[in-house]
């Protein structure tokens, strides 16, 4: 039997405040162009059936967490139009489903694989 997906904590954080997070078992976040601000949030990571996540242009920085790369569902990831600084965490090289990575620095035009 498959374990039960954890419940949300009383204050889920800013992920599900944008969203309509009954749970974790959430396949699609598009918050592109919400205007969200600040880091990725680290609730994203209990998102492990996640095929889609679209943060473009929502005004977010800090780095692009390494928890990422343990998403092994996600097919598409929009990080483009942002404001992250570092380098993109090697454990994105483990996302072998993934089909459809977008990334620019800025508004510059984003490079979608």
């Amino acid at each position: 039997m498959p374990s039960p997906s954890p419940s949300l904590p009383p204050n889920p954080g800013l992920l599900c405040n944008n969203i309509d997070c009954v749970d974790y078992t959430q396949t699609r976040i598009n918050l592109r162009s919400r205007d969200v601000s600040g880091t990725i949030p680290s609730d994203l990571e209990f998102f492990s059936g996640l095929e889609f996540l679209n943060i473009y242009d929502s005004r977010m920085s800090g780095t692009i967490p390494s928890f990422i790369g343990k998403l092994a569902n996600l097919i598409t990831l929009r990080l483009g139009a942002n404001k992250f600084s570092g380098t993109v965490p090697e454990q994105l090289a483990k996302l072998k489903g993934l089909d459809d990575l977008c990334a620019s620095k800025g508004h510059q035009i984003c490079m979608c694989l």
